[in-house]
């Protein structure tokens, strides 16, 4: 009898994403490995993965290295490597793969990753994550963001050459324009790469230098101005679509989420209340 052939689905699976607009060329995805090992290749982009089970065991640049599970695995383009996993239990990792191009326009001159290849970072792992929920989010603008501020991350904790002199170049004077800029328009699909280029500077710059200055991600304050207005005009009884619309958010749906995040009810809930309330 001929014996049966596994099923290499239960194996190996591979997701892969590449967003639109200001990161296009960025590839995220996400993957299981246990009987594949990938003969020496390199990436023309920066590569970032994190290791999220099992073990994974590779060459890089000729020298053997290991990985396990909460470990990162960073890359500089045209790095030459392998992999595989390093017994039958197999490993799973998350990988984003950034063009050289996009990363020296979010990071300016603040350098890209050396050839130390395996971290161990809990702050970056972190916002490695934070940059797949952001994109199951559908949020532009959060997408850009945690982007942005994980290759902030990368740069400023070791293995590049830094020039920190970008950032005094950006003033409270930009930032307050910047400010101003999303008050007078909050439906604006605002990216952190208009903004950056309305001041003359980086993503990755503005990103740090508004977070040193006002203690929150530009983001953050954002969502959190949206959701103010958002909550005015439905105490007047705006319909909840339309404020979803007029306050920038994707949808209906993505209002209701970052309503109850913010403010621990929906804006049904809410919009009952007051008028209740006015009764």
């Amino acid at each position: 009898m001929t014996p049966k052939r596994p099923d290499t689905a239960l194996h190996n699976r591979l997701t892969a994403w590449r967003p639109n607009g200001a990161w296009k060329g960025v590839e995220l995805c996400h993957a299981f490995y246990r009987d594949h090992h990938f003969p020496l290749h390199a990436h023309p982009d920066v590569h970032i993965a994190l290791i999220e089970s099992g073990r994974y065991r590779f060459r890089c640049d000729g020298r053997p290295q290991q990985a396990r599970a909460g470990d990162l695995v960073i890359l500089p383009p045209d790095t030459l490597h392998d992999g595989g996993a390093m017994d039958a239990a197999g490993y799973a990792y998350r990988q984003i793969l950034i063009p050289l191009a996009l990363w020296t326009g979010a990071a300016g001159q603040m350098g890209i990753p050396g050839r130390s290849p395996v971290r161990r970072n809990p702050e970056i792992a972190r916002s490695l994550r934070a940059v797949f929920t952001a994109w199951d989010h559908r949020d532009p603008f959060q997408f850009d963001a945690t982007l942005a501020r994980l290759i902030g991350q990368i740069v400023t904790t070791g293995g590049t050459e830094a020039n920190d002199g970008a950032l005094t170049r950006v003033t409270p004077r930009l930032l307050a324009r910047v400010l101003d800029m999303m008050r007078q328009d909050l439906a604006e699909p605002w990216t952190l790469a208009s903004l950056a280029a309305a001041v003359g500077t980086s993503r990755f710059v503005l990103s740090r230098r508004f977070r040193q200055h006002y203690g929150l991600g530009l983001h953050d304050w954002l969502m959190d101005a949206r959701l103010r207005q958002a909550r005015h005009w439905l105490a007047v009884g705006m319909p909840a679509a339309e404020v979803a619309v007029a306050c920038g958010f994707t949808d209906q749906s993505h209002l209701a989420r970052r309503f109850k995040k913010g403010f621990g009810i929906t804006p049904g809930q809410f919009t009952t209340f007051c008028t209740s309330v006015q009764s």
